[in-house]
């Protein structure tokens, strides 16, 4: 578990665990739902509305 917390298991090993996670089935995800997280937001973030602006001015800079 350490090698995992420490990020310094090689990325090819890394894909070898979750090819083997995915061939033993990962109760966290929802093979219904295109393996999504069961949870009741699917692993999304719910973020309230508020105003909102994209983009940018002439400048380059956001105009508020």
């Amino acid at each position: 578990m350490e090698i995992l917390q420490s990020g310094k298991l090689p990325a090819i090993e890394r894909a070898h665990a979750g090819n083997t996670l995915s061939a033993l089935g990962d109760p966290r995800f929802d093979p219904e739902r295109w393996y999504l997280p069961k949870e009741p937001n699917l692993g999304f973030i719910h973020i309230p509305a508020w105003k909102f602006i994209m983009g940018s001015d002439d400048s380059g800079c956001n105009s508020e």
